[in-house]
Formats: structure tokens, sequence, C-alpha cells
């Protein structure tokens, strides 16, 4: 337990392992993992990590990565809580194909336990599912539920990646998980991972699926999804079947993709907005604003979804939107 800060660059070979409540100031130097495979960071579930950057020698903001040949999570949450105001989390690489490798996340991975952003930034990052963060498993519950607070700071040009390295799978910036009963896909959905946005930027990231995509909650009461891009649907935020966006406040501009340039909701997902503006996305084929396939739409309060290109909203089929809230 205690606080520290840096006086030099640090390089690991292994994972650090936080099992304690530690303050960590980077101080304007870099935390560097050389072993392939490997997390930066991991912090226990008896552990918590508080990461800031007090550096005023005018060095380049501290950062935690990986060297360029090797492959590994920059932060992983496993149980534990994670608080950061300061630093870069930046260019780390997880796309090692196997069994649990899509829901590792590429900058800050959280299987269990609560991330908390106040400020820095999460960027340059790629994975399977979740380039910047990946809240939450699919498989397990063996380290709790799964958290996201984001209060300020940027989440900012990461990538997912599919298959054949170009640009695939989902959550360019954020990936919400969720858990099943039987630990396969098709079981009873339980503790679903949640992330509420109260502040911050996520922009320019590129996947094929949201710059946001939401399996299990996602409460957007500030800030702003802009300028990112998917290949296939839903350029701001994808709600998927098992997933609910509730949009309070903030915005959704910028965006592109085909269908859904503000959001896609597919099947059975959520869409409840009470408030915030989804403006100035671009879908080339419909929905620029919202589009949806078969799913719960519910429209009231201060809602604002305007000035789209390719239509603000499209509803597929016999589908309803049901206007006027509390």
């Amino acid at each position: 337990n205690g606080y520290y800060y840096l006086a030099a660059p640090v390089v690991l070979s292994a994972t650090w392992k936080c099992e304690y409540d530690v303050k960590l100031c980077l101080n304007g130097y870099s935390i560097t993992q050389t072993t392939d495979k490997a997390e930066v960071i991991e912090i226990t579930s008896a552990g918590s990590l508080t990461l800031s950057d007090c550096n005023s020698n005018g060095r380049d903001n501290g950062k935690i990565t990986h060297s360029a040949d090797k492959q590994g999570t920059g932060v992983r949450v496993s149980g534990g809580n994670f608080i950061m105001y300061g630093g870069s989390i930046a260019k780390n690489t997880y796309t090692v194909i196997s069994t649990y490798s899509y829901y590792r996340g590429g900058g800050v991975g959280v299987r269990g336990g609560n991330f908390t952003m106040y400020g820095g930034s999460i960027t340059g990052n790629t994975a399977l599912n979740g380039g910047g963060v990946c809240v939450g498993t699919e498989t397990s519950e063996m380290y709790g539920k799964a958290t996201f607070q984001m209060y300020g700071g940027t989440i900012s040009n990461n990538k997912t990646i599919g298959y054949d390295g170009n640009i695939g799978g989902a959550g360019g910036g954020v990936y919400v998980a969720y858990y099943y009963t039987d630990g396969q896909s098709g079981g009873t959905v339980q503790n679903p991972a949640e992330f509420t946005m109260y502040g911050g930027t996520i922009s320019n990231n590129r996947t094929a699926y949201g710059a946001v995509d939401v399996h299990g909650i996602f409460t957007m009461q500030g800030g702003s999804i802009s300028d990112n891009s998917a290949t296939v649907v839903g350029g701001g935020v994808y709600t998927n079947e098992t997933g609910t966006f509730t949009m309070l406040d903030g915005s959704i501009s910028g965006n592109t993709t085909n269908n859904g340039g503000g959001v896609y909701i597919y099947k059975t997902g959520t869409l409840i907005m009470k408030g915030g503006n989804i403006s100035g996305n671009t879908a080339s084929k419909s929905g620029g604003g919202v589009y949806s396939t078969g799913s719960t739409i519910t429209v009231g309060g201060t809602a604002n979804i305007t000035d789209n290109k390719g239509g603000n909203v499209n509803l597929f089929k016999d589908q309803i939107i049901t206007i006027g809230i509390e």
C-alpha cells in the first residue's frame, strides 16, 4: 500500500500484479512490457490502482504500453478497482485468437471489478473486440460484475480487427459484454456488464460494429461519441439483441457507416432516449441517425434526432417507435 511516482522509465519482463492499494504517478515516464502475450498491469480482486501523471518537467505524457513486437492488454482488471486520472494507455495490441482473447481488450480489459476514468487517454490500441476498453466477458462470472464509469478523458484512435487482419470485430472504443448462466451463448443473461458515460470523448475509433458495442447495459448521461467509423453498421453505438442503451444527455455526432450512422439497434436490443442529441451522422444506405431492425425504441423528454445524412430514423418493416416518456 502507498503513494509512488516514477523516477525513470520502467521496463517489465512479466506482468506486474497489483494486489495492494497503490497510488501511482507516472511522472512523465512509461511502463513498457517486453514479454509477449502478457499484460503490463493486472489488478487482482485484492488490489486497487489509482493512476495519475503529475509531470511538470516537460516530458511527454507517461504511458502504459508494450514494446513494438509484443502483444498484450495494457491494464487488466481481475476483480479489483482501477481509477485513472491521467497518463496514457497507448499502443497495446491483443489479437491472438483463442478462447479468451475475444474479450481481453486492447487498452483496458475489465473482466470483473470496476474501472473509473476521470482523465488521461486510451489511444492507439488494437484488439479483436474492445480496441480501447472491453468491459466484462461472456464465459465466466468468477471475477464478479464488470463496470466502467467515464467522467472525462479520451478514448480515441483505437481499432478492432478480424481474422484477416483488416478492420473487423466490435467496439472500437468500448465493448460492453454480458454473462450467461451456463457459460455458453443462448443461456440466460445474468449480471450484464455496465458502462455509464458522464463525460469525456470517444472519437476517431475504427471497427466493424459500433464505436461503443453494447451487449450489456450502456447509459449515456453526458460526453460525446464523435467521428468514429464502422465498416458494417452502427458508426456511433451498436446495441446487440441483449443490449440496452439509455441516452439521457450528451451527443452522438459525425459518425459514419452503412446503416445506423449514429445508433444501430439489432433485433431485441433496446433504445430509451430521454435527452441528448443524435445529429450530423452519416449512413451511406439508411438510418443516418438511428436504424432499428426489430427492437424497442422509446423517445421523449428533450431527445433530439436531427440533421443526419441518410435519414434521421429508419424502422425496419412493421416496427413501432413510442414517443412520450417521463
